[in-house]
């Protein structure tokens, strides 16, 4: 016996059904898993800061004896500028609808004010040639590779508050950050627009996590 169906649907109308039942079965998915991607950003930018380059150079390397960080300022500035930015991660989401022949609404990730405002000043006891007190986020975060101190030379040694350097007065000398030249290094400087922040967090390498780790706790719900 031959049996018939008949669709009574055309094409649009059954494609304009799946799409409403698909944001019916998404929209409480994304939307309970959003406390979760929360907490999981939020440490996945902590490790990224802490761990850039001028972090772990500033955490018992070069930059700190440039610097002049003692070890538990070293290790604190860190703490402070990672805690900082995984502070202010904020994960908005917009309900999923049907809104044509597309869906609507998803996840948004925030991470850093361009403003920097989040990160508390971390003076220092030393100024720089505008007689204006240096401190490491303005080195890092708003000075780039603009020249710092003059008639002053760098001494590594066991010197100084950071163990490891020392200034020392040379009328002919200039002093900075790095083998006494007076700026910032370029591979470390950093301005509003591009700085170790921004460099973290568009990587290649963090935006890979990131994804991964979104995959993981949406395929987990």
């Amino acid at each position: 016996m031959t049996q018939y169906i008949r669709i009574l649907e055309n094409n649009k109308e059954i494609a304009s059904r799946i799409l409403k039942a698909l944001a019916e079965v998404l929209d409480p998915h994304f939307k309970a898993a959003i406390p979760k991607i929360s907490s999981a950003v939020s440490d996945l930018v902590r490790k990224k800061i802490a761990l850039s380059d001028e972090l772990q150079s500033l955490a018992g390397g070069g930059l700190q004896f440039d610097i002049g960080l003692t070890p538990g300022q070293a290790v604190e500035t860190v703490n402070i500028f990672a805690n900082a930015v995984a502070s202010r991660v904020h994960v908005k989401y917009r309900p999923i609808k049907k809104s044509g022949r597309k869906l609507t609404g998803g996840i948004n990730i925030l991470i850093q004010p361009v403003t920097y405002g989040n990160i508390p000043d971390m003076p220092l006891s030393w100024e720089i040639t505008s007689g204006k007190t240096a401190d490491v986020k303005s080195l890092l975060l708003k000075l780039g590779d603009t020249l710092l101190v003059f008639s002053y030379d760098i001494e590594y040694g066991n010197y100084g508050r950071s163990g490891g350097a020392r200034m020392t007065k040379n009328m002919a000398g200039s002093w900075g950050l790095s083998s006494g030249v007076s700026r910032v290094p370029p591979s470390f400087s950093g301005t509003r627009e591009k700085n170790f922040i921004t460099r973290a967090l568009q990587s290649q390498d963090f935006e890979s996590e990131l994804s991964g780790l979104l995959k993981e706790i949406l395929s987990d719900k």
